[in-house]
């Protein structure tokens, strides 16, 4: 029983700096790059703004709860439904910043690979949502 418990406990000491430098490094962004900072980023094209979208999220991961409130104030300062959702769909699936720590636990090759697949469906959502949204 001892040695079940001894393992993951391990694990996680070993990760643990990783995890406080991944936390503190979120802050430091999130404190600095506001909402206008964000919409100055973002074109009017929506191929373009699609792609500039799934590529901040992944930057600013996060959780899916405080996506209805980002969606609200990115819709007010004007971005484009195709550039929400991919931000959305990256914002909590894809983790840039998250990377490092994630290569370290389940390997190089899976976290780059989860990471691009999961960026490149983001912005594949965007476009049916965005679609299907058009047909209502």
């Amino acid at each position: 029983m001892k040695t079940k418990l001894i393992k993951p406990f391990k694990s996680i000491m070993n990760t643990l700096p990783m995890m406080i430098g991944i936390i503190l490094l979120l802050g430091l962004v999130k404190e600095y790059i506001t909402f206008d900072r964000i919409g100055d980023a973002f074109t009017q094209n929506a191929f373009l703004d699609t792609g500039i979208g799934a590529l901040l999220g992944s930057i600013f991961a996060g959780n899916s709860m405080n996506s209805y409130i980002i969606a609200r104030e990115l819709q007010t300062i004007g971005i484009s439904l195709f550039a929400i959702t991919a931000f959305l769909v990256s914002w909590v699936t894809v983790g840039i910043l998250q990377a490092p720590l994630e290569a370290d636990i389940f390997g190089k090759r899976f976290a780059i690979l989860r990471n691009i697949y999961s960026g490149l469906l983001s912005m594949a959502v965007a476009f049916v949502t965005v679609a299907i949204w058009r047909l209502f």
